[in-house]
């Protein structure tokens, strides 16, 4: 547990642009858009977004230490779900939440129950918070948009579409905009406190805003309430979304996300049938979670869970070469090619024209952050590379290779890749030792030739040598 009491995120979820991790008390707590590890719109502290439960003349906020949690996935899918259990008020908050497989579309289907033995008025309270783009927190806007039934925060070439409905009956009771971290601003969290909100239309600068929603529940029983947060790289994409969920409903988009994810698994069964059944499931949700952490333009991320930003520089948002290819492996293992296909082109497109790959990359293939310098003691002037990063991508390209021999993949990769890659290993070499190099260790602090970058390079040479054979390049 960090002192924050965050901790890794029991629930992620992705569809290969939206990116959102929920954190132990079910509140969205990473929310990365449009790439997956890159512009963290809820990175800090001050962004969670709060769920209250208000009744009885008092609120509960989800992560006042009052409630108890679950988590799981729902079968053979990245679709969460939550239980909060409050013993003292008697109330239940289930939630089954996704980012939708198709669109953009971050989607909860909440879940209130009562317990207790009389009738209550209750109140759901959502809040959203964003720090949009760049984490300046200076020009974003959130205005309530009557036409639409729903909340719009913005910031240049980035919209979120906040709005929900009490079953698919009618669109949120109450809302309100304010301010946070500012001008006194605690948040607008804040004016639900008292169960009624002001229903502020617009502020700007550092923004966050709550809908509401009035339910009346009989003893023992429960309602729902459907909520969603439409993302887009304009207003009016954002905006399309969200009329394709108000059109459709959150149910049908649920299914349809979950028919998706079996659908995308199919192409492992026959590996997932000779495992051991009560292996089964942590196997699936093990391929789904590597699924959850790869762009749609081929980055594969370390770890989008940016707690440790509040303790250190700086988090693991980003697509190491040789992380990505050891996740992209069993896949490729399991007969999946889009995947690793996106991955090559990553790689391929972020190459350096010597045919190196460097320390770390963000997910657009902008150079990553990092500490290797070009001058080392004791040795010459030497790019700040870790060798083996360049050798176990083509070792495991030559991996994915086997698996097809498709011509067309060497028609595709071999000049572009593999032998740019493969000549620069082939000449990194000390002419001394007829070893590698030096290049930072794996643990990236060492400027050394270790045995496991000598082995993978080794590795990736004779594997290189077969591709070439096979493109006629003896």
């Amino acid at each position: 547990n960090a002192p924050d009491g965050n901790m890794a995120r029991p629930i992620v979820l992705s569809n290969g642009n939206l990116h959102v991790g929920l954190n132990k008390f079910g509140e969205v707590h990473d929310f990365y858009y449009p790439y997956v590890g890159l512009e963290n719109h809820a990175a800090a502290k001050m962004l969670r977004h709060r769920i209250g439960v208000w009744t009885d003349g008092k609120i509960s906020w989800l992560d006042d230490g009052s409630w108890q949690f679950s988590f799981q996935y729902h079968h053979r899918s990245l679709i969460g779900y939550m239980k909060a259990y409050n013993r003292h008020l008697g109330l239940s908050v289930e939630s089954d939440d996704a980012v939708d497989f198709h669109h953009d579309l971050f989607m909860r289907n909440v879940h209130v129950i009562n317990h207790a033995d009389t009738p209550r008025e209750i109140r759901l309270f959502m809040h959203q918070v964003f720090d949009i783009g760049d984490g300046a927190g200076n020009g974003d806007t959130a205005q309530y948009l009557p036409d639409s039934q729903a909340i719009l925060h913005y910031r240049g070439n980035r919209a979120f579409v906040i709005s929900g409905s009490v079953s698919e009956s009618h669109s949120f009771d109450q809302y309100s905009i304010g301010l946070f971290g500012i001008e006194g601003h605690q948040g607008t969290f804040v004016d639900a406190e008292d169960g009624v909100l002001s229903r502020n239309n617009v502020e700007h600068g550092r923004v966050d805003s709550v809908v509401g929603f009035d339910l009346s529940l009989t003893p023992h029983s429960s309602s729902r309430v459907h909520y969603w947060i439409a993302a887009g790289t304009s207003i009016r994409e954002a905006l399309f979304t969200h009329e394709i969920m108000t059109e459709q409903g959150i149910i049908k988009r649920l299914m349809s996300s979950s028919r998706s994810w079996h659908e995308w698994l199919k192409t492992a069964e026959k590996e997932i049938a000779k495992i051991p059944s009560d292996r089964q499931d942590p196997f699936i949700k093990s391929i789904l979670f590597v699924k959850s952490h790869i762009d749609n333009r081929g980055a594969v991320i370390a770890s989008t869970d940016t707690t440790m930003l509040n303790y250190s520089r700086d988090a693991y948002s980003y697509c190491w070469p040789r992380d990505g290819a050891y996740a992209i492996w069993p896949l490729i293992r399991l007969g999946f090619t889009r995947e690793p296909t996106l991955f090559f082109d990553f790689c391929k497109r972020v190459m350096n024209p010597k045919g190196y790959l460097m320390h770390k990359y963000q997910s657009d293939g902008a150079l990553g952050s990092s500490w290797h310098p070009y001058i080392h003691a004791n040795h010459p002037t030497a790019p700040p590379i870790q060798l083996d990063e360049t050798a176990i991508v083509l070792f495991v390209f030559s991996q994915f290779y086997d698996r097809h021999r498709d011509k067309k993949i060497l028609s595709h990769y071999y000049k572009s890749l593999v032998k740019p890659m493969a000549s620069f290993l082939a000449s990194y070499i000390d002419e001394k030792t007829g070893l590698p190099k030096a290049s930072y260790d794996l643990w990236e602090e060492v400027f050394m030739t270790t045995t496991y970058t000598t082995a993978v390079v080794y590795g990736a040479l004779v594997a290189s040598s077969k591709i070439a054979e096979d493109s006629g390049d003896n």
